[in-house]
């Protein structure tokens, strides 16, 4: 009898399944991020991380790059723990597409919803008061930075570097409202999906369709593609809204500052 493939082997194609697609991808971005941008990348055949050098937990991301039996996970872990704290000791993140066992060094951040949306359709009209912006130089980015503020969250000022614009496929929007940055999104396009990212408004400026407008502007960053983006539970209805659909949870694990 055949043996299927599972799709997680290092040689398995990225378009052997949309969630292989993201997570390839998002592991890529990561591994570029750390080289553009100054930061220290850990890679191997489990996972890949990023260490950017600020106390924002978000901003350090490690990703399982496929599933890890429950037996090899502390291993990994004290792994990617060692990563860290040779460096400036940060906060860090681990994303798992897949249910983990609990990770006694680490703290749950939770089990976030993953959405997609197939490829193609038009963006509705701004919002009045609201003029997008996609960050091209310098100046773009730290308005994107000032804007990511919204989240809200410490350590995003990491963000107004404009090597970041280097990264291959990756884009990001700015929204103002009266000449301030208040909303923002990214996107990074990849052989398979666009992946939207860093969605955030500012807490006076929510309520009136700011976050859905700057998410369009990602979501259609190649409209030939589809669209994955990671939602909080408040945020799906907003984004079903647009069309994406409920897919499954992944899960977050964090790890504080040493």
């Amino acid at each position: 009898m055949e043996t299927l493939e599972d799709g997680w082997t290092r040689d398995a194609p990225e378009r052997d399944s949309l969630l292989r697609g993201y997570i390839v991808g998002f592991a890529d971005m990561l591994s570029e991020m750390g080289r553009v941008m100054g930061g220290r990348v850990y890679e191997d055949d489990d996972a890949v991380a990023l260490d950017i050098g600020a106390d924002f937990v978000f901003a350090n991301g490690a990703v399982l790059r496929r599933p890890v039996r429950d037996a090899d996970l502390p291993q990994l872990v004290a792994r990617l723990h060692r990563f860290y704290a040779a460096g400036t000791g940060v906060s860090w993140m681990l994303l798992s597409a897949w249910p983990t066992p609990a990770i006694g060094s680490m703290f749950l951040i939770g089990h976030p919803p993953f959405m997609l949306r197939g490829a193609g359709g038009e963006a509705p009209p701004l919002p009045p008061g609201l003029v997008v912006r996609e960050a091209l130089d310098e100046a773009g980015m730290v308005d994107f930075a000032h804007a990511l503020e919204g989240y809200p969250a410490t350590g995003t000022e990491v963000f107004a570097d404009a090597r970041m614009l280097e990264v291959s496929g990756l884009r990001v929007w700015v929204g103002y409202l009266d000449g301030r940055p208040v909303a923002c999104a990214g996107a990074h396009v990849n052989e398979v999906c666009v992946d939207v990212e860093w969605v955030a408004t500012h807490e006076e400026a929510r309520g009136r369709g700011f976050g859905a407008a700057l998410t369009w502007a990602a979501t259609l960053a190649d409209p030939t593609k589809p669209a994955v983006l990671i939602a909080s539970d408040p945020g799906q209805p907003v984004y079903e809204r647009m069309g994406y659909l409920r897919l499954m949870r992944l899960t977050m694990w964090g790890a504080s500052s040493s």
